[in-house]
């Protein structure tokens, strides 16, 4: 594994993650979430197969995708952006994203020990603890504010999430492409039929501006995907579930220059706890004493 390659494309899917929200009320106008959805990841299936075709010139065996592993994969993303959808419909924004990484972590950190045999360092477990406490106060303290359904939504998205990222790791005989292009048309797929069932009206007319923001999105959210494949084959599962949560960092910064949303002093010092989880857990492994669960 290239350990650096993985952080930084970690790092900047983070940034990357954190302009969806830019997007998403810019499209909100003309599109509803579904639709947002249903639109980009079906835009991205045309982007992907140019690439594979004519770009790479890839051999392509569609029969090679006809597996369970693949399947699986194949419902985890959707069912990922759903759940966080509802939470995010049935909660504030602090509480759907803080439900979404805790379940990414906590899955990852499952995953990573007992299936990818990953070693968990005491600054590994301080990162964990300064991030609960980073999600805590993300929310102001607001205990009965957190602990609503929205949290459980947000868990659920999250552990889905944290799976589908452990099935990107192990998928090496899946090209990149391969892997973004199972992910893009699953979700096409899905929330299409989610619009449908929500009786939806397709837009008559869509401004140039939206479809130049659609365009926009397309290629953020694929990049950053394509990034999380990159980071993941080159990165422990758990530590880069860690880095990732520096969406949450950027996303305040967003939130401040584009929509004036000034964090509080307890969201300051959330994003505080957040910067120094992902310092601990990066930490050189010599400066730490390995964990292990007794048998």
């Amino acid at each position: 594994m290239n350990k650096k390659l993985g952080f930084i494309s970690l790092f900047i899917t983070s940034v990357l993650f954190s302009t969806y929200g830019i997007f998403s009320r810019f499209l909100s106008k003309q599109l509803t979430v579904f639709q947002q959805l249903s639109f980009r990841y079906s835009i991205g299936i045309v982007m992907i197969l140019v690439i594979i075709f004519f770009i790479k010139k890839q051999s392509f065996h569609i029969k090679k995708f006809f597996n369970l592993k693949i399947g699986f994969f194949a419902l985890l993303i959707p069912i990922s952006f759903y759940f966080f959808i509802k939470a995010f419909l049935e909660s504030k924004l602090s509480v759907s994203i803080s439900g979404f990484y805790a379940g990414t972590i906590l899955s990852s950190l499952f995953i990573g020990y007992f299936f990818l045999k990953e070693k968990i360092t005491h600054n590994g477990l301080m990162g964990f603890i300064f991030i609960v406490f980073a999600f805590i106060l993300l929310n102001n303290l607001n205990l009965q504010e957190i602990t609503n359904i929205g949290l459980i939504w947000g868990l659920i998205s999250g552990v889905a999430y944290g799976m589908a990222n452990f099935i990107k790791k192990n998928s090496g005989k899946f090209s990149k492409e391969e892997v973004l292009l199972i992910l893009s048309t699953s979700t096409a797929v899905f929330m299409q039929i989610l619009s449908f069932v929500n009786k939806e009206a397709l837009p008559v007319q869509i401004s140039s501006i939206t479809l130049i923001n659609l365009f926009l999105f397309v290629a953020v959210a694929l990049s950053a995907e394509y990034l999380t494949i990159l980071g993941f084959r080159n990165f422990d599962l758990y530590l880069g579930s860690i880095i990732l949560s520096l969406e949450i960092v950027f996303t305040i910064f967003v939130g401040i220059i584009f929509f004036k949303e000034f964090p509080t002093n307890f969201e300051l010092i959330g994003i505080l706890f957040i910067i120094i989880s992902v310092v601990l857990t990066n930490l050189p492994v010599k400066t730490t004493m390995k964990y292990r669960v007794k048998s």
